[in-house]
């Protein structure tokens, strides 16, 4: 059996055709190939099937600039604003002023944040701990009072606080607000936060923090808490050696140690 010709890399009945009719197929002709049903699909390729590698070296050294701050984004661990686009990499600058190199594909492969595709409106999310038997309505108050006195902070949306849980030595309390621009963002939390310490303090309210109550227990059932050594206490001193006594004894600085206010002497064992 008879190969069927082969013109300008087209094979098959077209380039039978060509060939019966004496015509001549070049990088501008149609190409053709055949799909699992045996028909052929036309292909326009133009002017050739690779592109130009002058061409594809132009696109690589054409730098697309573009205004630093105005595309802010995060992509896996990294947030940062695009600083240039290229054919096959986009170059990120970060908030320490370092430039990453990251190829196209990975915008489209990896889970990408963009904080400015349809406004540049942000919302910022504050946490505080007060301690037990602060008053609520008033911690509501101050962190409302706190986040309406913040010029950065938006009306609409207006600020929210809530109640969130009862810790395990705290009342958790969130603040939510919402600022216009991601570069508020750090701005709006260092002078809220300020503003609350200050109100807090001002009102009462305690800032709640890990504490931790230590007793001694005798096995003869007595039971002594361990409390702060008051402002100018002495510590007594070892005994001499040959001493007698029992080395587990209490021994008291002068007042009742199981005051719970650090005013009591320090007991040991």
């Amino acid at each position: 059996m008879q190969a069927l010709p082969v013109v300008a890399g087209v094979r098959g009945p077209v380039a039978l055709a060509v060939a019966g009719i004496g015509g001549r197929a070049d990088s501008r002709a149609i190409d053709c190939h055949r799909d699992s049903r045996g028909r052929g699909q036309p292909l326009v390729a133009a002017r050739g099937a690779r592109l130009d590698a002058r061409r594809s070296a132009r696109y690589e050294r054409a730098t697309g600039q573009v205004d630093h701050g105005a595309y802010p984004l995060t992509l896996g661990n990294l947030t940062g604003t695009v600083s240039r686009i290229r054919i096959r990499a986009t170059t990120v600058t970060d908030f320490d002023r370092k430039e990453i190199i990251i190829p196209n594909k990975t915008f489209v492969t990896d889970q990408l944040i963009n904080w400015s595709l349809s406004d540049n409106v942000t919302r910022v999310v504050l946490n505080y701990r007060v301690a037990y038997g602060s008053d609520q309505a008033l911690v509501h108050r101050l962190l409302h009072q706190a986040a309406d006195e913040n010029g950065r902070v938006m009306r609409d949306p207006e600020p929210q606080v809530f109640f969130m849980n009862y810790g395990d030595s705290t009342l958790n309390f969130e603040l939510r607000v919402f600022v216009n621009s991601l570069g508020d963002r750090l701005y709006a939390t260092d002078e809220i936060n300020c503003r609350v310490g200050e109100l807090f303090a001002e009102h009462g309210v305690d800032i709640a923090f890990n504490q931790l109550d230590i007793w001694l227990h005798r096995p003869d059932g007595v039971a002594k808490k361990v409390s702060s050594l008051p402002s100018g206490a002495v510590i007594p001193a070892h005994p001499g050696p040959g001493a007698k006594g029992d080395p587990g004894d209490f021994h008291d600085l002068g007042s009742d140690s199981d005051s719970l206010d650090g005013e009591g002497g320090s007991e040991g064992r």
